[in-house]
């Protein structure tokens, strides 16, 4: 699921013209209460926003919220659809959403999925939304390193394509300076951050590799999170005004990863 999903395609809006979502539990991150949503059916579970931002940025970003968990939903009926009917009830996907910052400029979460629709597969990403922007957010709009001015990154243009691989290494390097013990866990590469995923937190950006499905267990390395004192000397996008201040006294409640998300119950089928 891509960070920048805003939107449902029309394919995936008619694919859930049935849906309907039940309130669940209300969580208070900060200023800001989340209320989650639950669809009865597959057991997905998502947050809206109930509070702690102006009407007209509150509904922007709950649109964001809930194209994320209308593309998921959207992404399990197409994989039902394709199975033998007599395969379906094995089948297993949950997802866990998890909110790592919360505050005035942004929204971000980090995901974890597990999936064995088709081919098993497990991973992590992050999605991070800008209150000011009225988006979502690539690592471009945080962090450039090149010596245009920064922009969107496009896949098939050789010039961008070289920043990406600049900036793979820049990450790496700094990462195995912040973080030194990932370097025991996996012999981590260059090209593990093309692509990389990233969330915010309090003290700085964590950054995520892109690795194979056999390397899944280390897709989400400890503590590999730059500072955002150091991100602040490489803007992106949207300035060096616009990144996070950190907030020392912002705390996730002790088992919230382990009693809302996107995720199902034992033995579901392939619900998020």
């Amino acid at each position: 699921m891509a960070a920048s999903i805003s939107i449902i395609s029309v394919f995936a809006a008619a694919l859930l013209a049935d849906i309907t979502f039940t309130q669940t539990t209300s969580q208070r991150e900060q200023d800001k209460t989340l209320q989650w949503y639950r669809d009865p059916e597959s057991g997905l579970e998502h947050p809206l926003v109930a509070s702690g931002y102006p009407a007209d940025e509150l509904a922007a970003l709950n649109q964001y919220l809930r194209a994320q968990a209308l593309n998921a939903l959207a992404a399990r009926r197409e994989c039902l659809a394709a199975l033998p009917a007599d395969k379906r009830d094995a089948l297993q996907y949950r997802a866990t959403l998890t909110p790592t910052l919360m505050n005035d400029r942004y929204a971000s979460f980090h995901i974890h999925e597990d999936n064995t629709c088709n081919t098993p597969y497990e991973g992590d990403y992050g999605i991070t939304y800008s209150i000011a922007a009225g988006r979502g957010l690539e690592l471009e709009d945080l962090l450039w390193l090149g010596d245009n001015p920064p922009h969107p990154l496009a896949d098939d243009n050789p010039a961008d394509q070289a920043e990406r691989e600049r900036r793979a290494q820049w990450l790496l390097a700094t990462l195995k300076t912040v973080a030194p013990q990932m370097t025991q866990d996996y012999p981590y590469q260059p090209h593990h951050y093309l692509y990389p995923y990233f969330y915010l937190t309090p003290q700085g950006v964590y950054i995520g590799p892109l690795l194979p499905a056999r390397a899944a267990a280390h897709a989400h390395p400890a503590a590999t999170v730059i500072p955002y004192g150091e991100i602040k000397k490489h803007p992106g996008i949207l300035g060096e005004k616009t990144l996070p201040k950190i907030h020392r006294a912002f705390t996730l409640h002790p088992n919230f990863h382990q009693t809302a998300g996107w995720h199902q119950s034992d033995g579901g089928a392939c619900q998020p």
